[in-house]
């Protein structure tokens, strides 16, 4: 309901296997400031589709940041699992 600007930057793009960038909050996060940190999206092919896997690090020093950006993806994830009607695994 609120709009939190970030930016970041591509790092690595495998077409149909893995994207990496990097993000930043274009403001003062309460939790992690202006902190750069880095997400990878994998994606592996199954027999029921595609897996993605997110890995989001750099949170070295930023505990309650890493904490409340799980929940974060936990929550997103959830929308993508409910708007695409599949499985969602641990």
């Amino acid at each position: 309901g609120r709009t939190l600007p970030a930016s970041g930057s591509f790092l690595e793009i495998e077409t149909g296997r893995r994207v990496v960038q990097t993000r930043r909050y274009d403001w003062d996060h309460p939790t992690l400031g202006r902190h750069e940190t880095t997400v990878a999206y994998l994606l592996e092919p199954t027999s029921a589709g595609t897996r993605l896997t997110v890995c989001h690090g750099g949170f070295a020093g930023f505990p309650d940041a890493a904490a409340e950006h799980a929940e974060g993806w936990a929550r997103v994830l959830g929308w993508l699992q409910a708007h695409l009607g599949c499985r969602l695994a641990a």
